[in-house]
């Protein structure tokens, strides 16, 4: 067990020290950063599987998603995020990241349905009613939008008032009135309504 163990963590170490080459490139590759990735979470789960701590299959999971995600391959990260939902169902997070890879898919209902679970699991997330509000932009329904977006900057808002009660930094740049929010959501909901109803 102990060779095992000492094999898991050469590798770790040859991973995170570059042994796959250096590339002269100012902005990294996705492909190389995926396939880096790839090799590191094949020896975490080799580790994971040696030992039985598996507690962390769920973080890996949720950083392989993200990743996905930020190359735009919305696809696969929801199958990720939807892996994540199953190992850690009251995770608000994961069910937030699902419904944004479901939206980027245009999978509106599906979208919706993670988001509300996301608002079941904590209905003082706001980013559950953030990805609501771009679900019902997307859909043009402007009255639903601007009811799930006011939500959002309340919880926000009073977040922010929490933690300055409780010592905490406060936000220094100042916020968007909620009015004003509301006012630049809807001029440009109505104007994507009157460039879908052109006759």
């Amino acid at each position: 067990m102990k060779h095992y163990f000492i094999l898991v963590v050469w590798c770790v170490y040859l991973v995170c020290a570059g042994s796959s080459g250096w590339v002269p490139t100012p902005t990294p590759d996705m492909d190389q950063l995926e396939a880096e990735y790839r090799a590191e979470e094949y020896v975490l789960s080799e580790y994971h599987n040696l030992t039985g701590k598996t507690d962390k299959e769920a973080d890996r999971l949720m950083l392989q998603g993200l990743m996905l995600s930020q190359s735009g391959r919305y696809a696969e990260s929801k199958e990720y995020f939807s892996k994540v939902t199953t190992l850690t169902p009251d995770n608000p997070d994961a069910w937030y990241y699902l419904g944004m890879s479901e939206y980027r898919l245009n999978q509106s209902e599906n979208a919706i349905k993670a988001f509300h679970k996301s608002l079941e699991i904590n209905p003082d997330f706001a980013y559950g009613y953030y990805g609501l509000s771009l679900v019902y932009a997307q859909q043009g329904d402007i009255w639903k939008q601007s009811d799930a977006l006011s939500r959002a900057l309340e919880i926000e808002e009073k977040a922010g008032v929490e933690s300055h009660n409780q010592g905490a930094p406060v936000q220094t740049t100042p916020a968007i009135p909620l009015c004003t929010a509301t006012a630049i959501i809807g001029i440009l909901c109505a104007g994507i309504w009157f460039e879908n109803h052109k006759r």
